[in-house]
C-alpha cells in the first residue's frame, strides 16, 4: 500500500504542484507512518492507540475552554490601537528534525514579517528557544523558561501568536518525578505529554487560540530518505507512532482547517554542516502560509492606526489604568494589610460633610499605590453607585504629563480631550457641576510634570470625592495644601501594624510551603523598615529563595534596614547567579538612564551589539541582530519584579518602577561616575538616531543628546519639520523652547536656524504645507521673543487663494505682534502710528473667524496688545483720548474672554493696568483684583502669576519694601522656571529683577 500511496502523492505533485490527499483514509495515513520504520507490534500488526495516550489526552481535554463551535473561535480581539505595539511569536517544535524549517524561519520568513510589522507600527519578537530540554536537576528551569515565555505572550498579546511544526518525532516526555508541585499546579501539567505537546496545550489548545498556526509535515518525505538517515526524523521510543497520530488528531479536532496546514517535503540528496539531511520542495508554500496567516491575524487584532477611531484612545488608556490597578490589588489579595487606611478612605467617600480633597502621603515604598488599588476594589464591590476615574502616574507612557491628566479628566466628563491645553478651567467647571457620583483617584501626584491643583473646585460638590497620593520626600502634599488655598484632608498613610505584618509574611511564605519560627518572625518584624510594605515584600522574597535553612536566622539578622542598600545586595545576588552578569548590568543601566523606559525589542537590539572586531561593512551576517530569547528570558526572570511594564502590555515598554530600586542601580553601577553615565547615554543616543519609530525617537533621542552635551546633533534634529511639528503648540511649545535654550540660552541659534529653514522652504507659489510650516516656525520664534526673526520669516509671504482665511489671520497676528515688540524694543513705539493700524486690521481679520476658539483667543490677544499700546502712549503724553481708547479695547477684550470663560486673561489685563497706574493705591487695587482671580482660577503656579508677581514686586520696591519685593520677584522667577524653563527670556527678566535688589 505504501508504494501505491507514494505513487499517488507523486502523481498529484506532478499534476497540481502539490499533493492532494483529501481522499486519504485514516488507516492509510497510519500505515504510511508504520511503513517508514516506526513502531509496530511484535506480530507486525498495526497497534491501536495505547490506553495511556488516550487517558493523557482525555485529561488534557478536561482543561480546555470550550466554545459553542469547538472548530472555530471568534475570539474577542483588541480593537483599540494607539501607537506602536509588540508582537511576540512563539515557535514550538521538536528540534533536530526541524532544523531546516527553523533556519528558514529565522533567515527569510521572520525578517520579512519584522519588516512588515515595522511598516504597520509594530515591533516583532520571535520566541525561538533553540535548546534541548535538559533532564535531571535543570528540568525545572527549562520547563519554566518554555512555558513562562508563553505566559508572556498571553500578557502582551491576549492570545499568543503561536507557530507549531509537527512531524514524526515526539520529543522529550518528562518523568512525573521531575515535575515540581509549582509547575504542576501553575500549568495544570498532564503526565504522559511531551514538552512540545504541553507547549501546544498551554499556548493554543486550552484557550482555543485563534492566533495559533500548525504546520504539519506530511510523512511522505520519509520515502525519499535513505534508510540510514531516517533516524533523524523518527522516534524509536515505544508507542511513538501512535502518540504522533493522536497529537495530529487532537490538533485537527480542536482547530479550524485554516489553522492546520499540511505541507510536503523531500530529501534533496545532500547534508548540512551538522550532518543532517537537507529537505526541499516546500519552501515557498511554507513561507506563504505562515506570512499570510500571521499578517492577517496581527492586523485583525491590531488594526492599522488610521483605521482606529480617535475616541477609542481614551477608552483604551482608561482600561490600561484599570488593569494596572487590578494588578496592584491582586498582589495583596485578601491580606488585611491596609484595613485601617481603607476604612478611613471609605468613611471619607461616604461622608456628606467632607467637601475637600483627601491627600494621602507616605515615604517611597510604603505601599501607597497598592493601598489605593485595594481601596478601589472595595469601592467597586460595595459602592457601585460611583463612577471611578483612576490615574496611576508613571505607570503608563505619557501618564506623568499634567496636560495628559487634564485630557483624561475631560474625556471622563465628556468634554473634548485636548491634550495640548493645560488650562484647567473647563475641567474645574465640569467637576463643580458633576451630574453623577464620582471618585477621582490620582496616585503619585509628585511625579506629574506640573503639580497644579487648579482643576479642583472649592468646595467639591457633594457627589464628587477626590483622593490624591504623593511621596513624603517630595513635599508635594504641603505645596498642594498651600496652592489649593482652601482646607484639605491631609493624612499620612497608616503603617502596617504588627499583626498585619505577621500575617503578610506568613501567608506570603505559605504559598511556597515555607514558614518562619517565632524567633525568626520576631527578628524580622523588629526591623525598623518592616513597616514599609515594599521592604517587607523584598524580605519575604529573599528569604524564600535562600537555600540554607541552618543559616536562615543569621540571614534575617543581616538584612539591611536601609531600603536602597537592601536592593544593592539583591543586585549583587542577581550578578552572582547570572551566567551573563554583564548583560544583566547593561540591561538595568540602559533602563535607568532612559527618559521614558525602553521597549523590550529595543533592549534586545541594544544588548546584541556585536564586538568591535570588524567594521560594519565586513560584519555581514556574522552577528545576530538581537539578543537570543533564551539569554533574555534568564535576565528578565530576575529583574521582572523591579521593571514594571508601562501602559498597554502589548507595547512592551519597561521602566524601573520603584524609585529606590533606581537609586540602588545608580549607587551600585554609577556611584557618581560621570563617565559611566555618559557612556550609556551615548549608546542610547546612537541607537535612537536611526530609530524608525518617530514617537520613540522624540521621547529618547534629544534627551540623550543633551545628556552628552551634543549640541550640534541636537540642533540638526530640531531643524527637521517631522520633529518640530510633534513639539509645536501654538500657545507655547515648552519642550521645544527648553531644548533650544540648552543649545543657546539667547535663542539666537533658534532664530538663525528657523529663519534659514523657512527661507529654504519657500517656493513660488507657496504650497499649503509650506505655508503651515512657515507659520509654525514664526510662532515658535515669537514664543521665545525672537520678534525680528519672526518678521523676517513671514516677510514677503503673499498667500494666494489656496491659503485659507485662517492662515491669513495667523500671518497678520504674527506680523503685528512682532512689529509691536520690535518697535517697543527700539523705543519708537510712541511715534509709530502704523502699529495701531496693523493691530486693528489684524483684529478685524481674526474676528471674522471668532467662531473658532483659537481665533477668538487671538482676537483677545490683539486687544491686549492694543491696550498695552495705548497705555504706553498715554504714559508719555497723558492724553484722555488715549486712555479712552484703552478702556474701549479693554472692554472688547473682556467681552471676548468672558465668552470663552477665560478669567485668567482678564486678570492679565488688570495686571497690565496696575503696571501703568500712576497712583499707588490704584496700582495696589488692580494688583489685588488680578490676584484674587488668579488664585481662584490658577492656584499657586501659572504663567499669568509671573507678570503679576513682577508687577507686585515693582510696586513694593517703589514703596521701599525690599523684603516684600524680593519675595515677589523670587516667586515670579520660580513660577517662570516651571512654566517657561530656566533660560527663557521671561525667566531671565524675573532673575534680573531679583538680582537687582
Amino acid at each position: 500500500m505504501a508504494a501505491t500511496l507514494f505513487e499517488r502523492i507523486k502523481a498529484n505533485i506532478e499534476k497540481n504542484g502539490y499533493p492532494d490527499l483529501s481522499d486519504l483514509k485514516a488507516s492509510e495515513g497510519q500505515n504510511l507512518l508504520l511503513s517508514h520504520g516506526q513502531v509496530q507490534t511484535s506480530n507486525n500488526s498495526t497497534a491501536t492507540v495505547p490506553k495511556a495516550i488516550n487517558v493523557a489526552w482525555a485529561n488534557a481535554e478536561k482543561t480546555f475552554q470550550f466554545t459553542k463551535n469547538p472548530r472555530f473561535l471568534k475570539s474577542a480581539r483588541v480593537p483599540q490601537r494607539s501607537g506602536w505595539k509588540t508582537i511576540r511569536l512563539f515557535v514550538s517544535s521538536t528540534f533536530h528534525d526541524f532544523q531546516y524549517e527553523r533556519d528558514l524561519l529565522v533567515k527569510k520568513i521572520f525578517p520579512d514579517l519584522k519588516s512588515w510589522c515595522q511598516q504597520n507600527m509594530l515591533n516583532f519578537i520571535e520566541i525561538d528557544l533553540r535548546w534541548g530540554i535538559p533532564k535531571g536537576a535543570d528540568a525545572e528551569l527549562a520547563l519554566q523558561s518554555c512555558l513562562g515565555e508563553i505566559d508572556r505572550c498571553y500578557e502582551d498579546n491576549v492570545y499568543p501568536f503561536f507557530l507549531n511544526m509537527t512531524s514524526e518525532r515526539v520529543g522529550w516526555i518528562p518523568e512525573s518525578s521531575v515535575i515540581s508541585d509549582e509547575i504542576r499546579k501553575k500549568y495544570k501539567w498532564i503526565d504522559g505529554l511531551s514538552i512540545t505537546e504541553m507547549e501546544c496545550l498551554h499556548g493554543a489548545m486550552r484557550s482555543h487560540n485563534p492566533n495559533a498556526l500548525f504546520m504539519l509535515r506530511d510523512p511522505s518525505f520519509l520515502q525519499t530518505l535513505p534508510q540510514e538517515m531516517k533516524k533523524y526524523f523518527i522516534d524509536t521510543v515505544p508507542n511513538a507512532t501512535q502518540k504522533c497520530l493522536k497529537f495530529r488528531e487532537m490538533i485537527s479536532k480542536r482547530f479550524h482547517r485554516n489553522q492546520v496546514i499540511t505541507y510536503y517535503a523531500k530529501y534533496d540528496g545532500s547534508i548540512d554542516a551538522s550532518g543532517l539531511p537537507k529537505l526541499e520542495g516546500f519552501e515557498e508554500l511554507f513561507k506563504d502560509k505562515i506570512l499570510t496567516f500571521f499578517k492577517q491575524n496581527i492586523l485583525q487584532q491590531y488594526p492599522k492606526v488610521s483605521e482606529t477611531l480617535e475616541e477609542n484612545k481614551w477608552e483604551r488608556i482608561a482600561s490600561d489604568h484599570g488593569m494596572f490597578q487590578k494588578s496592584e490589588s491582586s498582589a495583596i489579595g485578601p491580606l488585611p494589610v491596609w484595613d485601617k487606611q481603607i476604612a478611613d478612605l471609605l468613611k471619607y467617600i461616604n461622608s456628606e460633610n467632607d467637601n475637600q480633597p483627601y491627600v494621602l502621603y507616605a515615604k517611597s515604598g510604603s505601599g501607597k499605590s497598592s493601598c489605593l488599588s485595594v481601596f478601589l476594589d472595595e469601592v467597586a464591590s460595595h459602592n457601585a453607585e460611583f463612577s471611578v476615574f483612576c490615574h496611576f502616574t508613571g505607570a503608563l507612557s505619557g501618564s506623568v504629563s499634567y496636560a495628559h491628566l487634564l485630557a483624561r479628566l475631560r474625556d471622563f466628563y465628556n468634554l473634548h480631550a485636548d491634550e495640548n491645553n493645560d488650562d484647567a478651567t473647563d475641567v474645574r467647571n465640569a467637576i463643580a457641576n458633576s451630574e453623577f457620583p464620582a471618585i477621582i483617584a490620582i496616585d503619585a501626584y509628585n511625579q506629574l510634570t506640573q503639580k497644579l491643583v487648579t482643576w479642583i473646585p472649592y468646595p467639591l460638590p457633594i457627589n464628587v470625592k477626590i483622593i490624591i497620593t504623593c511621596g513624603l520626600e517630595s513635599g508635594v502634599h504641603k505645596s498642594i495644601s498651600l496652592e489649593y488655598n482652601h482646607p484639605i484632608i491631609l493624612k499620612e498613610l497608616i503603617p502596617i501594624d504588627y499583626d498585619g505584618k505577621k500575617k503578610m509574611v506568613r501567608e506570603t511564605l505559605k504559598k511556597y510551603n515555607k514558614q518562619l519560627d517565632d524567633e525568626q518572625m520576631d527578628l524580622l518584624l523588629q526591623k525598623k523598615s518592616s513597616t514599609t510594605y515594599y521592604w517587607l515584600s523584598l524580605a519575604c522574597e529573599e528569604l524564600r529563595v535562600f537555600g540554607h535553612f541552618s543559616l536562615l536566622t543569621d540571614k534575617i539578622r543581616k538584612l539591611p534596614d536601609d531600603l536602597v542598600e537592601f536592593q544593592c545586595e539583591i543586585l549583587q545576588r542577581f550578578e552572582s547567579e547570572q551566567k551573563s552578569d554583564d548583560l544583566l548590568i547593561a540591561t538595568l543601566c540602559f533602563i535607568v538612564v532612559s527618559e521614558t523606559g525602553l521597549l523590550e525589542v529595543e533592549l534586545l537590539e541594544l544588548l546584541a551589539e556585536p564586538p568591535n572586531l570588524l567594521p560594519p561593512q565586513l560584519r555581514g551576517n556574522r552577528y545576530a541582530p538581537r539578543l537570543s530569547i533564551n539569554k533574555w528570558s534568564e535576565i528578565f526572570r530576575d529583574i521582572r519584579p523591579f521593571v514594571h511594564p508601562m501602559g498597554d502590555a502589548s507595547e512592551g515598554r519597561l521602566k524601573i518602577y520603584h524609585k529606590t530600586f533606581g537609586e540602588a542601580i545608580h549607587r551600585r553601577y554609577f556611584d557618581n561616575n560621570d563617565e559611566n553615565y555618559e557612556w550609556f547615554h551615548k549608546k542610547l543616543a546612537d541607537y535612537f538616531k536611526t530609530c524608525p519609530n518617530v514617537d520613540r525617537k522624540i521621547e529618547e533621542y534629544p534627551f540623550h543628546l543633551a545628556k552628552t552635551n551634543n549640541k550640534v546633533h541636537l540642533s540638526e534634529y530640531l531643524s527637521q519639520y517631522i520633529y518640530v511639528r510633534k513639539y509645536y503648540n501654538w500657545r507655547f511649545s515648552k519642550k521645544l523652547s527648553e531644548l533650544w535654550a540648552f543649545i543657546d540660552p539667547s535663542f539666537k541659534e533658534l532664530s538663525k536656524t528657523y529663519l534659514h529653514l523657512a527661507k529654504s522652504s519657500k517656493s513660488v507659489p507657496l504650497e499649503f504645507d509650506t505655508i503651515i510650516n512657515i507659520l509654525m516656525l514664526a510662532f515658535i520664534c515669537c514664543q521665545n521673543e525672537q520678534y525680528r526673526a519672526c518678521l523676517d520669516i513671514v516677510e514677503d509671504c503673499q498667500f494666494d487663494e489656496k491659503a485659507n482665511a485662517t492662515c491669513t489671520a495667523e500671518l497678520n497676528f504674527l506680523k503685528c505682534k512682532s512689529q509691536f515688540y520690535c518697535s517697543l524694543e527700539n523705543g519708537n513705539l510712541n511715534s509709530n502710528d502704523e502699529i495701531e493700524k496693523s493691530l486693528i486690521n489684524s483684529f478685524e481679520c481674526a474676528q471674522e473667524l471668532k467662531h473658532i476658539e483659537k481665533f477668538a483667543m487671538i482676537s483677545g490677544k490683539i486687544c491686549g496688545l492694543l491696550c498695552h499700546y495705548f497705555l504706553i502712549r498715554h504714559s508719555h503724553d497723558k492724553s484722555d483720548e488715549l486712555l479712552q481708547k484703552f478702556i474701549e479695547w479693554r472692554g472688547k477684550a473682556v467681552e471676548i474672554y468672558n465668552d470663552l470663560d477665560n478669567q485668567i486673561d482678564i486678570a492679565l489685563l488688570d495686571t497690565l493696568f496696575a503696571a501703568f497706574a500712576e497712583d499707588s493705591d490704584e496700582c495696589l487695587k488692580y494688583i489685588k483684583k488680578a490676584e484674587d482671580i488668579l488664585i481662584k482660577y490658577c492656584g499657586g503656579n501659572h504663567f499669568a502669576l509671573v507678570n503679576l508677581n513682577l508687577t507686585k514686586g515693582t510696586y513694593f520696591h517703589q514703596q521701599n519694601n525690599t523684603d516684600q519685593a524680593k519675595q515677589c520677584f523670587k516667586r515670579a522667577y520660580d513660577i517662570s522656571v516651571i512654566e517657561y524653563g530656566d533660560l527663557h527670556p521671561q525667566t531671565q527678566r524675573a532673575l534680573h529683577s531679583l538680582n537687582s535688589l
